[in-house]
């Protein structure tokens, strides 16, 4: 029974990522500026079908798994803004301050629609988490635990992005290590506000520095000098020391957490009387 239980957490974000791939194939014609709103709202929508059909299996509810807006969600989601930039600065700092990369003012920006076009970032951030951290991740922390949860929910994370053309191992070194970040936080904070917070700071972040998508760029990180292979390199190397050092913090920050959680808390990622899903 736990084996099967197991098994069908797992495939909720594989049913998720398959559901929200077959909306690209349908007939419908969006304006270029309103493609990613629609796309995060309904791989939103999806996202909660998909759990709301699983609740049903289990006979549990939304509210039993701690998915609903309360007093506290907006105040977690602020919470979660700041500690995405504050990680994503730092990280954007480090690679500027020891590399020949600079920020370089985009004259052809406009602002007001790059800012409108950030928001898309929201109903995004929100689908993922909800797809990733949401019931499946509840669901496995009480089967498995923790670590190795995070381990397995990270890894799908970084499969879902890997359709952006980057290379399997890239996307483990990116998405997989914020994966890690997103997970831990969410079962330290008891719910979805402070990891969709902080992916939405750090999406915004690379947004507006044209990481995202260059036609809505408000800066852009460039070299101040012709680029050279040599340059390239020692980028590639200070980027990939980056990514390593989030990993040994994301590692660290879990580790800490499952030695120091007592077991009295009431918490929707573990089994208790008021979060209980079949198992």
């Amino acid at each position: 029974m736990k084996t099967k239980s197991i098994i069908l957490a797992i495939l909720f974000p594989l049913l998720w990522i398959l559901s929200i791939n077959l909306i690209y194939f349908l007939p419908i014609q969006v304006a270029e500026d309103f493609k990613w709103f629609i796309a995060g709202i309904l791989g939103s929508i999806l996202a909660l079908l998909i759990t709301y059909i699983y609740l049903r299996i289990d006979k549990s509810s939304f509210k039993q798994i701690g998915l609903l807006w309360d007093s506290k969600t907006l105040k977690f989601f602020t919470k979660g803004i700041f500690i995405g930039s504050l990680i994503t600065i730092i990280m954007l700092g480090i690679l500027i301050m020891f590399s020949d990369l600079e920020i370089i003012r985009n004259k052809d920006a406009n602002i007001p629609m790059a800012l409108f076009w950030m928001l898309a970032f929201i109903p995004l951030a929100f689908m993922e988490e909800l797809a990733f951290r949401g019931y499946a991740f509840i669901k496995l922390t009480k089967l498995i635990g923790l670590r190795y949860t995070i381990i397995i929910t990270s890894i799908l994370f970084a499969y879902y992005h890997d359709a952006s053309g980057a290379t399997f191992a890239h996307q483990l070194l990116g998405p997989g290590i914020w994966g890690i970040i997103y997970g831990v936080c969410a079962i330290w904070s008891d719910g979805l506000a402070v990891p969709t917070g902080i992916h939405v700071a750090a999406n915004i972040i690379q947004g507006a520095l044209g990481m995202k998508d260059d036609k809505y760029a408000i800066w852009i990180i460039d070299y101040s000098t012709e680029a050279t292979e040599a340059m390239q390199t020692q980028t590639n190397n200070l980027g990939l020391g980056i990514q390593v050092l989030l990993l040994i913090f994301g590692i660290f920050i879990t580790e800490w957490y499952i030695r120091v959680r007592k077991k009295k808390n009431i918490n929707v990622y573990y089994c208790d009387s008021s979060s209980k899903l079949n198992t």
